[in-house]
């Protein structure tokens, strides 16, 4: 069988426990302060565990922490580009300060590893970071794409019974168009060696479901290349960027998997404290191969560098995000046509997006006689399930143990958020309703149903005096007495926003005006046709 390039370090370093030694290790962590880790140090812990941080059998101590820092190598020289030790929270740390080691949870719960506290320490910013070597009595839950994860030491047994010994790996984490793909096939002819697709496949959260799309595309872009020639392994860390940092840890990481050369875009910089990236490349033991950037070139009907053809055709993210928003044609010659599919079918046009219309404004507004009336257009309209989320409906159905002190208005603004969010990531159209006093909440909402869907929001922009003339309920009378705290335009302050998609006074103009005027919003920004 084919001997290949031995690991960074010399040899495979692995964490993982046998049955009878994670028994033990189970017992032990009963009696053990307990670290829940998030998405970034699960990734982390697996990739120890399984050797492709080799030769880490840990996170690392304050000596090699802060000498990867100043050298980017361990203390003991050896190049390691970034400083993975534990980050701890106060709680967990002073937990910490007297027990002899760690028991590292996954958010659920489950138990994963055992760390021997070797050290503890706080940095000059004021963070808690731990470090030690790691007893893995199981990796991190995966539960998709399990045909397509490999530990090093499998991957390397693998492509060593098919006889590989040039082995060019590369390591992308956006999905790679048509352009991508000829500029890999050139690097690929270049060093002659096969390919080791190794994605940055990090899942940001649960509910990334773009990541799948992403992992599958990734499947697409291998079926293009000869299978006898070419093999995919994912990686479950990513956001790294493309500092010299980063690419030296893709290239130890490759070498852990058995890779000879790197394909790599340009680097953001060329040196890593004042040396050239070649030189640390060549000290792991991996030949660096530039990935040369490609465009279309319709008088010789195919892929060409750029750097020699400076009128090829390109298509970049905005323009392809906007094709796709707006169900625009894409170019022929951009990406495969499975990909194509797998974009639509996650990047849906906004006339079949979900959608959420935030109306924000004093109470007394309008906001609840608006968001009726919108929600008995936008049900005759059809083809969209329909949420109205009003204000006081949320308050007795939702947030009712909540009082009206700004962290308690927060929260009542997240829970609306979320639930808006659900609705909108399913297809449906959610119109909330509340006061939404504050900028920060308002901004944080728009964050969270953005990433799913649309956001509009509506600032019913009525004065004051309007306001307080409809108080059928007494309200504003009672604020002023200081009956009711914390009421919002008269001892509690309203931040209007700054940028709003529409405003309306409804002063001047009728709920039924007000509703079609938002119906207009949304055909011009394409959410209706």
């Amino acid at each position: 069988m084919t001997q290949l390039a031995p690991p960074h370090g010399g040899e495979l370093v692995s964490c993982q426990l046998d049955a009878a030694a994670a028994a033990t290790a189970r017992r032990a962590a009963a009696h053990l302060p307990c670290c829940t880790l998030d998405p970034r140090r699960l990734a982390e812990l697996e990739l120890i565990a399984s050797g492709a941080c080799s030769p880490l059998r840990g996170f690392l101590g304050r000596a090699d922490h802060e000498a990867v820092q100043q050298s980017a190598r361990l203390a003991d020289g050896t190049p390691w580009p970034l400083p993975l030790s534990l980050p701890l929270d106060e709680a967990t740390a002073a937990a910490a300060a007297d027990a002899p080691g760690l028991a590292l949870c996954d958010p659920e719960g489950a138990l994963l590893a055992l760390l021997e506290l070797a050290d503890l320490w706080r940095d000059a910013a004021g963070q808690w970071w731990a470090g030690g070597p790691l007893q893995v009595i199981e990796p991190p839950h995966r539960y998709a794409f399990n045909h397509l994860r490999f530990t090093p030491a499998e991957l390397r047994q693998r492509l060593a019974r098919q006889g590989w010994r040039r082995i060019a790996a590369v390591l992308p984490e956006a999905t790679v168009h048509r352009a991508g793909r000829e500029a890999i096939a050139d690097a690929l002819r270049r060093c002659e060696a096969n390919l080791l697709l190794l994605p940055l496949a990090g899942e940001a959260d649960p509910n990334d479901h773009h990541h799948f799309t992403r992992v599958r595309c990734h499947e697409h872009l291998l079926a293009d290349f000869p299978e006898a020639t070419s093999a995919l392994c994912l990686l479950p860390l990513g956001g790294l960027g493309n500092g010299p940092r980063a690419l030296l840890w893709q290239a130890i990481v490759a070498r852990n998997h058995g890779a000879t050369h790197l394909l790599h875009p340009p680097p953001a910089e060329p040196e890593l404290l004042g040396r050239p990236l070649a030189d640390w490349l060549a000290e792991i033991g991996v030949e660096g191969v530039p990935l040369r950037t490609m465009g279309w070139s319709a008088t010789h009907s195919r892929f060409v560098p750029l750097a020699d053809h400076h009128d090829a055709a390109t298509l970049d993210d905005a323009e392809l995000h906007h094709r796709l928003e707006h169900d625009l044609p894409l170019p022929d010659w951009f990406t495969l046509p499975a990909i194509e599919a797998e974009l639509r079918a996650a990047h849906p046009p906004r006339h079949r997006q979900g959608f959420t219309i935030f109306l924000t404004g004093l109470s007394g507004a309008g906001k609840s006689t608006i968001a009726k009336a919108l929600w008995f257009k936008l049900r005759a309209l059809g083809g969209r399930d329909v949420t109205l989320l009003d204000g006081d409906i949320v308050r007795r159905h939702l947030s009712s143990e909540l009082g009206f002190s700004r962290a308690h208005r927060d929260l009542n603004i997240q829970r609306i958020a979320f639930v808006a969010s659900e609705i909108t990531r399913h297809g449906g159209i959610a119109i909330c309703a509340p006061i939404a006093p504050y900028t920060a909440s308002r901004d944080q909402a728009r964050h969270m149903i953005s990433a799913v869907g649309g956001f509009i929001e509506v600032h019913v922009d009525t004065p004051l005096a309007v306001c307080e003339a409809r108080d059928r309920k007494g309200l504003y009378a009672r604020a002023r007495a200081g009956q009711i705290a914390n009421f919002t335009g008269i001892s509690d302050p309203y931040e209007p926003p700054r940028q709003p998609e529409v405003r309306i006074d409804t002063s001047r103009t009728s709920a039924n005006e007000a509703a079609n005027q938002i119906l207009l919003k949304l055909e011009s920004l394409g959410y209706l046709r």
